[in-house]
């Protein structure tokens, strides 16, 4: 394990508001830091109502700060560990982590995101769920798409082609593609995408083109609804290789005012419709700030000091902790209680004043 991811998540902990941590998750989530990188962005699903309360964790790496690296240290380590049920997983990722490092024909991806689910045990050894972000949208990087699928999961074919097809029916509606693709490998292996731009007439016409076997009118309804509305609510659909007839609303609003604003108004629309919990949704106020050492509620990294020691004229390490989205599952015509994903970024300030 990792010291800083170790520490990284004692932080997060330290942070999180008591109505969003269910009994034992401490030292579950504690758990969870053997499978995260160090330097990683951090996501932590909480479930806004219901008695399900798990937190699941996610880490997504950026080409840019040399994420390809940093994958293939973690897969590595993966491997070295003998991850229950997630070896195949890990052989696979490593390759990807090796060849993303290297070949240019998989530069249009620039961000891979790890999402691990908790085993009803707390164990986090299953296979995680892979994401790959594109510069442009899937449609636009449909050749990286399916080298990345063929690595990460050879046997998806099918559903790739599927996924391609119904994004294809989707623009020619007026809809917009979404930049990231997915498949969730310790579940059902379900592969994910989004679409966006979701008018009700527009909507209404790809889901017949391409014969969604879901509720219409169900996800029609919670498309009508007006904190809903607008371009900041995703569709986000499920292959495998058959389109499914559940899926999910992802609502992800800008990082500023009006987007906080907005975001306010879909939570008290999720209380008053039973999707969310008042206390918790009151408790997720208490988790956007900026962590430094100074405020931190716990030990600050090691490796951050060492660092920031070594650098010439300082460099300050801080971490944003920040609300990224809501999403909603609507499964067999019925939405599920809503989940917040509280997002964790470390952040380098190179403070050269004098």
């Amino acid at each position: 394990m990792s010291r800083l991811a170790a520490r990284t998540m004692d932080l997060a902990i330290a942070r999180f508001p008591a109505d969003l941590l269910p009994e034992g998750a401490e030292a579950t989530l504690r758990g969870a830091a053997a499978r995260i990188a160090p330097d990683t962005q951090l996501y932590f699903e909480c479930r806004l109502a219901g008695d399900e309360r798990a937190i699941d964790v996610s880490q997504h790496f950026f080409a840019a700060d040399g994420g390809a690296g940093a994958l293939r240290g973690l897969a590595g380590r993966g491997l070295a560990t003998g991850a229950r049920g997630g070896l195949d997983a890990w052989r696979r990722l490593a390759a990807f982590a090796e060849d993303w490092s290297s070949d240019a024909d998989l530069a249009a991806i620039i961000e891979i995101g790890l999402e691990h689910d908790q085993a009803p045990d707390g164990d986090w050894g299953r296979a995680p769920a892979v994401f790959a972000a594109f510069q442009g949208d899937i449609l636009d990087n449909r050749a990286a798409g399916a080298r990345f699928m063929a690595a990460v999961a050879p046997g998806s074919q099918d559903a790739w082609r599927a996924l391609i097809s119904t994004v294809e029916c989707a623009r020619s509606h007026g809809l917009v593609p979404g930049r990231m693709v997915g498949v969730m490998l310790s579940r059902d292996a379900q592969l994910r995408c989004m679409v966006r731009g979701l008018t009700p007439q527009a909507t209404q016409g790809f889901l017949t083109a391409i014969g969604w076997p879901g509720d219409h009118e169900a996800l029609e309804d919670l498309l009508r609804q007006s904190p809903l509305a607008g371009d900041a609510t995703r569709l986000v659909l499920g292959f495998g290789p058959d389109l499914a007839g559940d899926c999910g609303l992802e609502i992800i609003h800008p990082q500023d005012a009006d987007g906080r604003s907005r975001l306010d108004a879909v939570m008290e629309w999720l209380v008053e419709r039973g999707l969310a919990d008042a206390n918790r949704v009151r408790a997720l106020a208490r988790w956007p700030g900026r962590i430094t050492p100074h405020a931190a509620g716990a030990d600050w990294p090691d490796a951050l000091i060492a660092r920031d020691l070594a650098t010439p004229r300082s460099a300050f390490d801080y971490f944003n902790a920040f609300i990224s989205h809501v999403k909603i599952n609507l499964v067999a015509g019925r939405a599920l209680p809503a989940k917040a994903y509280l997002g964790l970024a470390p952040v380098s300030w190179r403070a050269c004043r004098t």
